[in-house]
């Protein structure tokens, strides 16, 4: 019995240990099952980031916008790490201040909250510390709470995005809850994971910089060679007929007796050259003034069949030089256009010229002019066709950039600054249409033109009564004051206006000019712009500003290409050196022909705003010109009906009768027909404007005006007017 009790005692004791140890066993278990699911949290979560930096390693550095990286990433947060709503901040002009401007997950109320809100973050945070709130205390208190309540968002992590040590964005994603299903509470791996990603994204964004500045560096390596080899290009364009000029005048001066017919082809060659070298100015100019919008544009309708037939004029002895087949297929209907005539000639001229010279000797040039409709609308279509070598595909874009040659190297073949394509490239963009090139390759090229198309031949009373043209010996005694600082330019007016039948006098300087101007009270004044101690535009402005001399007509020759300032401040006509002689004298002769006419221009103004016609009035009559009034178009018939005017100043939108309806019923009957209109509206600007010109208007002016412009516009109507 006493065994019994003592082997029931033993097992017992035995039990008890058991029990222990499996109670001990037990905590241990609980121990390690919560040390494995820490980390399968740790696997799950180290899993999702991984999966998240994958996923924006893949997408992130393939993107080249800052704004698509972004994107990318906080859409991955949202949708990898469970959050609710992501934030892109970025800096603003404030120190330390960013505002949204990207988010996820934000109702429409909210988005017109966050682009208002703008967020001041301490300086230690913006140099890469960044901010995690886990319902934990921390000493950015304020701005925890200002997060909280501006995005409505409890748990958040908030990390900056450097690059060289600069915050660039910063990037803020958090829950609504602490923990969601699949997704644990946020903790110190979320924000490791948020600095690798900031870290890919700062990587990223270096490395696309780092290519930007080396296609930049590429690119401006590209313009460095472009700009020394125009500079090449320009001294051998400028040193060739220059070397020329020289030779051949220093063997007339030394070989004075020469026969006449040498010394005339010797001349005729520094002639030729000189032309070579006005061209080559004339170029670079063209192309400064287009491109700071200083170019003056007349517009005009115009036929495509005259631009053409203009343009093979001027070309024709180059094409038989060559012994060339020259080839052209222009329509008896080719449509009406709205241009510049001048203009328009010199791009075809440029592509004839290019075709001549890129053709061999016997070759065939082709030039066809036609109709037809690209892009549901009316052009007309100019193509000029060589038989040359052509162009490689790979240059078909850049031949029309600025100094670009296709064969730039210093054994090249052909001449030319490579300015010619870029400036035809602006005037036909200027007008509205497209220039472009297709070639074949040991084929030739074909360059094509097109224009919009304004209305049919048959709607336009085209003008074929010639223009006017005032002959040179007709200066009458009248006297010409030229100003101008270089002796040679002197020289030269001076003879050309003393054959031409003008009283000369000169001045080297401007002080001069303006007390020859009020002794000796000349008619006419060509001036300089560049000259010592004061300007031209000085010598303008006194000049303008004195009773006895504000009305002497300026002429303006000069290098400087400013005609702005110029007809500002009173300059009847600008032109720049090198001087076009037939031009200059042209003008100086219409202007001495307008002083030897006793009788005053009668102008019409019909405007239904009084102000405006009395505005009009007070311009006019200190220009000498008598005034008529009407107010609607039908008093302006019945004006005219009576006493017929040399011009018509017409508004478009007037009661009664409209400014279209007088211009159909003026340009319909036979005695006035030829009376030049000018319109001058505050409506319909576009469609006035093509419409106008349809109907046979002279010019076209906008309300508001310039002086200057609008009395120039008048004067060149009625000069056109004959």
């Amino acid at each position: 019995m006493i065994e019994e009790n003592e082997k029931i005692k033993s097992l017992r004791r035995e039990i008890d240990y058991y029990k222990k140890r499996i109670e001990e066993m037990a905590v241990e278990c609980i121990k390690y099952d919560i040390v494995i699911s820490g980390l399968k949290h740790e696997i799950k979560q180290k899993r999702q980031g991984f999966y998240l930096l994958s996923y924006l390693q893949r997408n992130v550095t393939v993107e080249k916008e800052m704004s698509s990286i972004f994107k990318i990433t906080i859409q991955a947060f949202n949708a990898t790490l469970g959050m609710d709503k992501s934030v892109v901040f970025s800096p603003t002009d404030k120190k330390n201040c960013y505002k949204p401007n990207q988010w996820l997950g934000f109702s429409q109320k909210d988005t017109k909250k966050l682009s208002s809100l703008s967020i001041k973050f301490p300086p230690e945070f913006t140099k890469g510390e960044g901010l995690l709130l886990v319902n934990k205390s921390t000493e950015h208190t304020l701005l925890i709470n200002k997060i909280r309540k501006a995005f409505d968002l409890p748990y958040f992590i908030c990390l900056p995005v450097m690059v060289d040590n600069i915050p660039i964005a910063l990037l803020l994603s958090g829950r609504m809850m602490e923990s969601k299903p699949f997704f644990p509470p946020l903790d110190q791996g979320d924000v490791e994971t948020f600095r690798a990603i900031a870290g890919l994204i700062s990587a990223s964004v270096h490395f696309q910089r780092k290519r930007e500045l080396e296609e930049l560096n590429k690119r401006l390596r590209e313009l460095d060679q472009l700009k020394s080899n125009f500079l090449s290009t320009v001294s051998h364009e400028l040193r060739t007929p220059l070397t020329s000029i020289r030779a051949f005048s220093e063997i007339l001066i030394d070989n004075r007796g020469e026969d006449i017919d040498t010394q005339v082809r010797f001349l005729n060659i520094i002639n030729e050259e000189s032309e070579r070298l006005s061209r080559l100015i004339e170029d670079l100019l063209d192309l400064s003034r287009i491109e700071s919008g200083r170019q003056k544009w007349i517009m005009t309708t115009i036929h495509c069949k005259e631009i053409l037939k203009k343009s093979v004029e001027a070309t024709s002895s180059l094409v038989e030089n060559k012994k060339q087949e020259l080839a052209v297929n222009i329509p008896d209907d080719c449509p009406t256009l709205v241009g510049d005539f001048d203009k328009l000639v010199q791009v075809i001229t440029n592509l004839i010229s290019n075709a001549v010279k890129f053709t061999p000797e016997g070759g065939k040039i082709t030039i066809v002019g036609r109709q037809t409709t690209r892009n549901n609308e009316d052009v007309v279509e100019v193509s000029v066709t060589d038989t040359g070598e052509g162009i490689p595909a790979d240059h078909l874009e850049k031949i029309f950039e600025k100094f670009y040659q296709v064969d730039s190297t210093a054994t090249r073949k052909k001449g030319g600054t490579g300015l010619g394509l870029s400036i035809c490239r602006e005037i036909v963009k200027h007008h509205g249409g497209k220039i472009w090139a297709e070639s074949t390759a040991g084929q030739g090229s074909t360059f094509f033109v097109t224009l919009p198309v304004i209305g049919k031949r048959e709607e336009v009373q085209a003008q074929e009564e010639p223009v006017t043209v005032t002959e040179e010996k007709e200066g009458d005694g009248r006297k010409v004051l030229i100003v101008d600082d270089e002796a040679n330019i002197r020289e030269f007016l001076h003879y050309e206006l003393k054959k031409a039948g003008y009283r000369v006098l000169e001045a080297d300087n401007g002080e001069e000019a303006v007390k020859i101007a009020r002794e000796s009270h000349p008619d006419i004044i060509t001036l300089d712009i560049l000259m010592p101690g004061i300007d031209g535009f000085e010598v303008m402005s006194r000049l303008k500003k004195g009773p006895k001399t504000k009305n002497i007509p300026v002429v303006v020759v000069s290098i400087v290409d400013d005609e702005e300032k110029g007809f500002r401040l009173g300059a009847y006509d600008y032109y720049s050196k090198p001087i076009d002689k037939k031009k200059l004298l042209q003008t100086i002769g219409y202007l001495s022909k307008k002083m030897n006419e006793k009788e005053h221009y009668t102008i019409l103004v019909v405007d239904d705003d009084k102000s405006i016609v009395e505005a009009v009035e007070a311009l006019l009559k200190p220009e000498g010109f008598e005034t008529m009034k009407a107010y609607d178009g039908v008093e302006a018939l019945e004006v005219i009906a009576g006493k017929k005017p040399d011009l018509v100043v017409l508004d478009l939108k007037m009661p009664r009768m409209d400014g279209y309806e007088v211009m159909k019923h003026l340009k319909s009957k036979e005695d006035t027909k030829n009376i030049p209109v000018i319109i001058l509206t505050a409506s319909d600007l576009e469609r006035g404007r093509k419409k106008s010109l349809i109907l046979g208007a002279a010019e076209y002016f906008t309300k508001p005006f310039t002086k200057n412009e609008f009395i120039e516009g008048l004067k060149r109507a009625l000069e056109s007017a004959g």
